[in-house]
């Protein structure tokens, strides 16, 4: 499995190459989503809503597979149990959010293949960073 992490054609394809197969946009992506580059709104009293700010962090930023900052942030940000119990939530609002993007240019997204990207994206972040 280690030689699969680090194939290049397949990191290429992954981040890139699978939005042709698939006919998934290529969007902007931070390329290192984690907690630490996300800036979140503070109220006046100080607590913290779960609205973001913005980003910060753009170094390694590219335009690819849309689902790889998502798989990015589950896999090196939540714990198992986390990502278990959110993981129809979390797929459910990228779905929708992506649809709505995809509708924009006057295409649709087959939900199987929304899937299908994003758990085969969110197991190979998961063996990447290990």
């Amino acid at each position: 499995m280690e030689n699969l992490c680090y194939d290049m054609k397949l990191t290429e394809y992954m981040y890139r190459g699978c939005c042709k197969d698939l006919g998934l946009p290529i969007l902007v992506q931070l390329g290192d989503l984690w907690t630490n580059n996300v800036l979140w709104k503070i109220q006046p009293d100080g607590s913290i809503p779960n609205k973001v700010l913005g980003f910060i962090d753009f170094q390694i930023a590219f335009e690819g597979n849309p689902a790889v900052d998502m798989a990015r942030i589950m896999t090196l940000c939540t714990d198992a149990e986390i990502r278990r119990e959110l993981e129809t939530f979390i797929f459910d609002f990228y779905y929708e959010n992506l649809t709505k993007i995809m509708e924009t240019t006057g295409k649709k997204i087959d939900f199987d293949v929304g899937k299908n990207d994003f758990n085969l994206t969110g197991w190979w972040m998961a063996l990447k960073w290990d």
